[in-house]
């Protein structure tokens, strides 16, 4: 516990990186679902529980990465008590994965609800093996508790546990949803009492739509082939998920990707592989819940260009890689050392290093700053695509500034905030006299940290 809190601290950042952090950073201050305050579902769960430890912290900052922290540990608690009913032991090397993971630790301090999220699909995963396995009664009724909070926190995680809700419809187990319905009534009964349901009604409505059919990333509202999104998806996976090497990255992880390969290629060859793998009726049911979000996640998620939406099965490649090396261990142990010590020492190089590059601001944070060191010296107009319209709006001195859509750009605006003496800044070449194209500024950050807006420009026009 003591290591998860430390290093989530240690590694907090302080700026708002992209515009759904923007988003749940705001739901800190004042939630509301209806003004996006965070976007539909709203989240409930998770910023009830942000805005209790902002009020105890007085931080908003730390209280994601003290959320993260305590999601992280809960992660590896459960995902070792997984690995017990298994192995009957624990498994040291899986907890060092889990710690070190690049993306989950980078995730952990995100304003974000991925972890969390994670942290009661690990919950629910494990006590719906303990049910499968000893036939506890209480096990099933926390596994409902923590599936109706889980809706509440990160909903799009729910395809994985559809596996289970449908092995206790098929036992007829009333008692399972009765104590599903109340642990999502906890939330979803007050959230109706704070926003009128009508209204709450009809955001559900036309966000559902929105995701699927217009902004949502799916396979219905873009162009993107099947076979584009699969790879994307392999890609996140291994280059984000796992931390291996493509040609813009560092020497340690291509030693990640070359003793993650020799060991693969050792378990299979040594013929240590699936004849001697016990598949019972709970790794078959887990690899269905995988399979099934993976679908999920491939035609109804942004897929290719979050890896976040790939979480749960990190944390499943997490524990292949642990039985992975757990098998080779029994066969070669010199070997085994030596990879093993490599391995630690690339892994844990490349997530160290991430995570402080992911405490300098992002390069939207870079730009916004920029534009409020402007503020004081110029009148500025601003023109940008509608996300950085929003997050550019919520984070800029509003003395002095005016900020348009790219939809509003014409001749005439120009020319009258130029009459005005007004500075004209837009993200993207705007088609003026060349010679009123004073600067161009390119800002960057580690697209590792986060896929999004990693390298963006700025165009400065002035009157001459």
């Amino acid at each position: 516990m003591i290591i998860c809190i430390v290093s989530r601290i240690v590694t907090s950042i302080f700026y708002i990186e992209d515009i759904d952090s923007l988003r749940f950073f705001l739901s800190a201050i004042d939630f509301n679902i209806l003004e996006g305050r965070p976007h539909f579902p709203g989240y409930p769960v998770y910023c009830f529980i942000l805005n209790v430890i902002s009020f105890i912290t007085g931080s908003i900052s730390i209280s994601f990465s003290l959320i993260g922290a305590f999601s992280i540990f809960s992660i590896i608690y459960f995902s070792n008590k997984i690995w017990h009913l298994k192995f009957k032991k624990k498994s040291y090397f899986l907890i060092f994965l889990i710690i070190f993971n690049p993306f989950l630790w980078i995730m952990s301090n995100r304003y974000m609800p991925d972890i969390l999220g994670l942290s009661l699909l690990t919950i629910s995963t494990y006590y719906f093996l303990v049910y499968r396995k000893y036939k506890l009664k209480k096990s099933y009724l926390i596994l409902a508790f923590t599936i109706g909070l889980l809706s509440g926190v990160r909903i799009s995680y729910l395809p994985f546990v559809l596996p289970f809700i449908y092995y206790f419809a098929k036992q007829k187990e009333i008692k399972f949803f009765l104590y599903l319905s109340l642990s999502i009534l906890l939330w979803l009964f007050p959230l109706i009492l704070m926003f009128d349901f009508t209204k709450l009604w009809q955001i559900f409505i036309r966000d559902l739509n929105g995701h699927f059919f217009n902004w949502g990333g799916t396979i219905y509202s873009n162009e993107i082939s099947i076979a584009k999104r699969l790879y994307k998806m392999f890609e996140f996976l291994l280059v984000d998920g796992i931390g291996f090497w493509k040609n813009d990255r560092t020497i340690f992880t291509l030693i990640n990707s070359i003793i993650l390969l020799i060991m693969f290629i050792y378990f299979f060859t040594k013929k240590i592989q699936f004849k001697k793998i016990n598949f019972k009726p709970s790794i078959i049911k887990i690899s269905i819940c995988s399979i099934i979000y993976i679908l999920w996640v491939l035609f109804f998620q942004n897929i290719y260009y979050k890896p976040r939406h790939i979480i749960p099965i990190i944390l499943v490649f997490i524990f292949i890689i642990s039985y992975i090396f757990e098998r080779c261990n029994n066969k070669n142990k010199l070997l085994h050392l030596i990879l093993t010590i490599g391995f630690v020492i690339s892994y844990s190089f490349v997530s160290i290093k991430l995570n402080i590059d992911h405490t300098q601001p992002s390069a939207i944070s870079q730009i916004k700053s920029h534009f409020n060191r402007e503020i004081s010296k110029n009148k500025l107009v601003i023109f940008t695509e509608p996300l950085m319209k929003l997050y550019f709006s919520k984070q800029l001195e509003q003395k002095n500034i005016k900020i348009y859509p790219y939809e509003k750009l014409n001749p005439d605006i120009i020319k009258y905030y130029h009459n005005l003496n007004y500075t004209i800044y837009s993200t993207k070449q705007l088609y003026l006299n060349k010679d009123n194209l004073t600067d161009t500024v390119v800002f960057y950050h580690n697209p590792y940290v986060n896929r999004l807006w990693s390298t963006l420009k700025i165009f400065k026009y002035e009157k001459n």
